[in-house]
């Protein structure tokens, strides 16, 4: 049975970290994806350079954006907009596991 943390929650979706079977899962817009560690921290390098890349040029809502969810067939495509949100979502989680960490070691 999965036991469930909310790493961050904002209007577009929300990251939880399953303790029982140390997944990810990131609920996004109408998509839920599923991630092991290693998964995770890949997407998350992922975003990282997507949002690099991309800079809203007058399209901000032109769904334009791919990014791989490590399931066959299965990817995400954003806009601009989508991709903001989703960095900001990824950036809190990243906070609270480093909070997380910190207080464990305690």
């Amino acid at each position: 049975m999965c036991n469930y943390r909310i790493l961050s929650n904002n209007n577009c979706g929300n990251i939880v970290f399953c303790e029982n079977c140390r997944n990810f899962q990131i609920a996004f817009g109408t998509t839920i994806v599923f991630f092991s560690k290693d998964q995770y921290e890949d997407f998350k390098i992922e975003i990282e350079q997507q949002n690099l890349f991309y800079k809203d040029e007058g399209f901000s809502m032109h769904k334009n954006i791919q990014l791989n969810t490590y399931s066959p067939n299965v990817k995400m495509i954003l806009c601009y907009n989508e991709l903001v949100k989703l960095v900001e979502l990824v950036e809190d989680a990243n906070i609270m596991e480093e909070v997380d960490s910190i207080l464990q070691m305690k």
